[in-house]
């Protein structure tokens, strides 16, 4: 009987115990449910609030975009965070935004003209072992371009706004880099004028600087402006334009002789100088420092009574298309290939014998204003030229200066000129066999404008001339 009743004892323990595991483990399964179900509750929940986080962050971006008729075109590429101030979002370079844990950042990019690409990431603290982040990507499409595009034409210029310069003085040339117009006037000081056309109905005066002698020309390549002078002793001037408003004069060169520099542009490391008096010479100026330019080479192209003035120039690589005075070579080629030894190769005669003031060029179309005529030509060959079409601006007028904007169909060039009236067209050149007059502007007075320049990112286009009030015209198309 003992023996029967130590063994029902031992049963019972052995009883215990394997109950006792069994409820360790029903208990361990129902707090590791509990805890990884709280955890996965946790994360999902996060998980939705990043979400939350990037989706503002999207509509934030949408909102700045939108917030007036330029914006679209401050929105640089980079990595910004966002913040607020006033009520209005803004981004904030190189700076992600934090909240509640969460880090926000926001990334730009272009995919075209009138498109960028948002990327908004949300990282966070997932749990101790590992952190989380979800990305949303979306665009923004500068809707107010492509209405512009779509509605409204070039083929009815308006005037969104006139200004009248310092001192009563004239236009010569305009260039526009980013939202800012740079003006050269007829002026012995204060000649080199900065405005900005953020808002092309209310362009306001940033900047002027005195540059010394008269200035003719200008051109614009990233951070600097080239100016032409008629300076004996600075016929090219290079100003930094890094801050418009704050614009410095550089640089200058120094041509021999006391010629005048009439045209300007800019390839590479090398500036093209047009320049003219007794002799009309192409100087070619290596501006790897901008603050000593140094002659690389030049080049004679005559005697101006005989071969005429030289006006402007554009270069394509390895050759520079002169326009000029002459009656049987208006455009003289110039080979610089050897920026050391540039070489009179070929020329344009053009019908008549009236002057060619200006020249352009796309691509491989080069496009001349000679007399009321604008010619176009094919230079697939550059040294052999073909002539393509050609297209009077019918109001007895003289062209100035040649602005391109191919960046809308139709393929739009716009004209600045002196005539009584239409001094402002724009031609149709999509077929550039048979350019057509697209749209004209009759200015407030008749009055001679001599320079033009076109923004694709505003679409507008900037006039500027003689008149004693409106020297400068800001035109848009209805």
């Amino acid at each position: 009987m003992k023996t029967k009743s130590s063994n029902s004892s031992g049963f019972t323990l052995i009883e215990v115990l394997l109950a006792s595991s069994l409820l360790i483990i029903v208990i361990s399964g129902i707090v590791g449910a509990i805890f990884y179900g709280t955890e996965s509750s946790i994360i999902s929940a996060k998980r939705t609030q990043a979400t939350q986080i990037a989706e503002q962050g999207l509509e934030a971006v949408k909102n700045i975009k939108d917030s007036n008729y330029q914006a679209f075109s401050s929105l640089a590429d980079g990595a910004y965070g966002l913040q607020q101030n006033s009520g209005q979002w803004q981004l904030v370079p190189n700076t992600p935004d934090v909240q509640n844990n969460f880090t926000r950042t926001v990334t730009l990019s272009t995919v075209n003209p009138t498109t960028k690409e948002v990327n908004i990431s949300v990282n966070w603290q997932q749990n101790l072992q590992r952190t989380g982040v979800f990305n949303l990507v979306g665009r923004l499409t500068n809707w107010r371009d492509i209405n512009i595009v779509v509605n409204l034409s070039w083929s009815n210029p308006g005037l969104d706004s006139a200004v009248d310069f310092p001192n009563i003085k004239a236009g010569l040339k305009v260039q526009i880099s980013g939202n800012y117009a740079f003006v050269v006037i007829n002026r012995g000081s204060q000649n080199f004028l900065v405005y900005n056309i953020t808002n092309p109905a209310s362009p306001t005066l940033v900047q002027t600087l005195s540059l010394n002698g008269n200035p003719t020309n200008i051109f614009i390549d990233g951070s600097y402006a080239y100016v032409a002078s008629s300076s004996n002793t600075q016929e090219l001037q290079i100003i930094n334009i890094t801050n418009p408003a704050a614009s410095t004069l550089t640089g200058s060169f120094n041509n021999s002789g006391n010629n005048d520099a009439r045209g300007v542009y800019k390839l590479g490391n090398y500036v093209y100088l047009a320049i003219s008096a007794s002799t009309s010479q192409l100087a070619v100026i290596n501006i790897t420092n901008p603050a000593a330019p140094t002659l690389s080479g030049i080049v004679n192209l005559g005697p101006t009574n005989l071969t005429g003035l030289a006006y402007e120039v554009t270069v394509i690589p390895n050759y520079a298309y002169v326009s000029s005075s002459s009656d049987t070579q208006e455009v003289k080629i110039v080979n610089v290939s050897n920026p050391a030894a540039p070489t009179l190769a070929s020329s344009i005669n053009l019908p008549g014998t009236n002057n060619a003031l200006t020249i352009s060029h796309n691509n491989n179309n080069l496009f001349i204003g000679q007399s009321n005529l604008l010619y176009i030509y094919d230079i697939t060959n550059p040294l052999s030229p073909s002539a393509l079409g050609n297209v009077s601006i019918g109001n007895g007028g003289i062209i100035n200066d040649i602005a391109l904007n191919i960046a809308q169909s139709p393929d739009v060039l716009f004209l600045a000129n002196s005539g009584n009236v239409a001094e402002f067209q724009t031609i149709n050149i999509s077929n550039t066999s048979a350019p057509v007059i697209f749209g004209t502007y009759n200015t407030p007075t008749a009055n001679t404008y001599a320079g033009v320049a076109y923004s694709s990112s505003l679409n507008r286009a900037v006039i500027v001339g003689d008149p004693t009030t409106q020297e400068m015209l800001i035109l848009k198309p209805q």
